[in-house]
């Protein structure tokens, strides 16, 4: 997924939260300053298809069976077996009806 910085740092390089760009430096005593939380896993499930060139924002998890259209910007869940596109990303269609989706998923 897509990386974030935190916003509020005075700057946003990573070299203020990152403990392995300053191993070894003399004065590291500036780090870690403020605690930064490092993005949530991303999660994809299975027989999902990724469109060429898409991005997905870190944290995001795409259900089983969806697909993600090319060249889109996902940065909400997409449910299992939604097809999604654009930017943002939104659900254009399901595959299946509900039915059959709730079916697949068991």
């Amino acid at each position: 997924g897509a990386a974030a910085h935190p916003i509020s740092f005075l700057s946003t390089s990573n070299i203020q939260y990152s403990n392995t760009l300053m191993r070894g430096h003399e004065d590291t005593s500036f780090k870690r300053k403020v605690k930064y939380e490092y993005d949530r896993d991303t999660i994809i499930g299975h027989d999902v298809w990724i469109g060429a060139k898409s991005v997905i924002k870190s944290g995001i998890t795409i259900g089983h069976g969806s697909i993600v259209a090319a060249l889109s910007f996902v940065n909400k869940d997409v449910p299992p077996y939604a097809i999604v596109g654009g930017i943002p990303a939104k659900i254009l269609k399901f595959r299946f009806p509900e039915e059959i989706i709730t079916d697949l998923l068991e």
